[in-house]
């Protein structure tokens, strides 16, 4: 029998594990190259920029860990 005759998912019966590797390889290889290119594209925050950001993300911390604080308060007298 040759291989044109064959099916497809007959042929890559036998080597399941050999072609998921390849797969993860390439995932990983195109996710580089994603990474690779979001990099160059980049620049760095200028010190105002960057002032900000901090403050928003430790104001959103800040705020997450209150709330988080008031439900365990909470759950704690309810329970017991």
């Amino acid at each position: 029998m040759s291989s044109k005759s064959t099916p497809k998912s007959k042929q890559n019966a036998g080597s399941k594990g050999k072609g998921s590797s390849n797969f993860v390889v390439a995932w990983f290889q195109h996710r580089r190259e994603d990474w690779n290119r979001i990099i160059t594209v980049a620049k760095k925050p200028d010190k105002e920029t960057y002032k900000f950001n901090l403050r928003i993300t430790g104001l959103i911390i800040l705020v997450v860990g209150l709330l988080a604080f008031a439900i365990q308060a909470i759950m704690a007298y309810v329970v017991g």
